[in-house]
C-alpha cells in the first residue's frame, strides 16, 4: 500500500512539473508574440520568466523521472524541443 501511494505520488509529480514546462513554453509563446504585435517590452515578461524558470524545472523533471526509465527518451525530447523553442524567441 506505501508503495502504492509513494508511486502515485512520484506520478502526479511528473504530471505537475509536465504541465509547468507547458505553461512555461505557452506562456513564453505568447509574451513573444505580443512583443512582436505591440512593441511594447512588458510583454517579454512571460518570456524572460520562462527563460530563467525553465532549466530548474527542466532539471527536476529529469531527476523524478530518473526512476522512470521508459519515459526517458520522452524527457529528452521534450527538453530539446523546449530549447529550440525558447532559442527561436
Amino acid at each position: 500500500l506505501q508503495e502504492d501511494t509513494e508511486a502515485r505520488f512520484k506520478s502526479n509529480e511528473i504530471i505537475t512539473l509536465t504541465t509547468q514546462t507547458l505553461r512555461m513554453l505557452v506562456d513564453a509563446e505568447t509574451g513573444h508574440r505580443g512583443y512582436l504585435l505591440s512593441q511594447n517590452p512588458e510583454y517579454l515578461q512571460p518570456l524572460t520568466r520562462s527563460v530563467q524558470q525553465l532549466p530548474p524545472t527542466l532539471r527536476n523533471l529529469e531527476q523524478k523521472l530518473r526512476s522512470r526509465p521508459d519515459l526517458h527518451a520522452h524527457f529528452l525530447r521534450l527538453q530539446s524541443l523546449a530549447v529550440q523553442k525558447l532559442a527561436f524567441m
